[in-house]
């Protein structure tokens, strides 16, 4: 198994998409963390869908989590512009 390294370290910073950093410990992160933490309790309802109108009903939520975590991740105004 190949190790990967940065070099860089954990400077506790994570990166948002296009562009901007904030703290590990920011609300944006923590608030997508927790979406994508519904998300798989989600898709582990749908796994055991017997009907395909629930599941289809649950892709449906699964699919508008993922587009409110890219609005999150993605917004401008909440970026955290560190001296970094």
């Amino acid at each position: 198994m190949k190790t990967f390294y940065t070099r860089k370290g954990d400077d506790g910073y994570t990166g948002l998409l296009k562009e901007g950093r904030v703290p590990k410990n920011h609300p944006i992160p923590e608030a997508v963390g927790a979406l994508d933490e519904s998300s798989a309790a989600l898709g582990v309802a749908r796994s055991a869908c017997e009907g395909n109108s629930s599941a289809e009903i649950i892709l449906t939520v699964q699919r508008d989590l993922y587009s409110i975590m890219a609005e999150i991740a993605a917004s401008p105004n909440r970026l955290y512009n560190s001296a970094k």
